[in-house]
């Protein structure tokens, strides 16, 4: 079937996960990248909210989220998942990637004069244990920083919807 992507775009700034559904981004640039993809490939970019997305039931193939998910609080996890849920196909999947909390990152950020945790309110480990109670857990790999001696700084979620 075809393979299509819900991706809630980088809108860190914008409250609650509230981000734009696309298979690239807002950007106009973006925009002239993605009409540049094969025509097996149908964009339907639509403003939206994780927490209710404008999309049918059973509509996609695949969710991706990149560094959307640590931007909802940890209660409303579960209700991000339920919507995701609700408009992947069964079989679906989804893949997320989220930054992964460390003393040390959130400390150069304060030195920096930024309050990561202003922004970030869910960690690594909340959106995950919160993944794992709807969906099949597939694998979640961890990126390590360069040095290595730093830690892992990423992790990337897959997991699947049941048939």
């Amino acid at each position: 079937g075809q393979v299509e992507a819900v991706q809630a775009a980088r809108s860190v700034e914008q409250s609650q996960g509230q981000a734009l559904a696309t298979i690239g981004a807002k950007h106009e640039e973006d925009r002239e990248a993605a009409e540049a993809v094969p025509a097996a490939v149908v964009a339907d970019l639509r403003n939206g909210n994780v927490l209710a997305m404008p999309y049918a039931d059973n509509q996609f193939d695949t969710v991706l989220l990149i560094s959307i998910l640590e931007h909802l609080k940890p209660d409303e996890l579960a209700q991000a998942f339920k919507e995701i849920k609700r408009v992947l196909k069964p079989g679906g999947q989804i893949v997320y990637g989220v930054p992964v909390e460390r003393p040390f990152m959130v400390f150069m950020f304060r030195m920096l004069g930024y309050n990561i945790r202003e922004h970030h309110f869910s960690t690594e480990i909340e959106v995950m244990q919160a993944a794992e109670k709807v969906f099949k857990k597939i694998s979640v790999y961890a990126m390590k920083a360069f040095p290595s001696f730093f830690g892992n700084v990423y992790e990337i979620g897959h997991f699947t919807k049941a048939e």
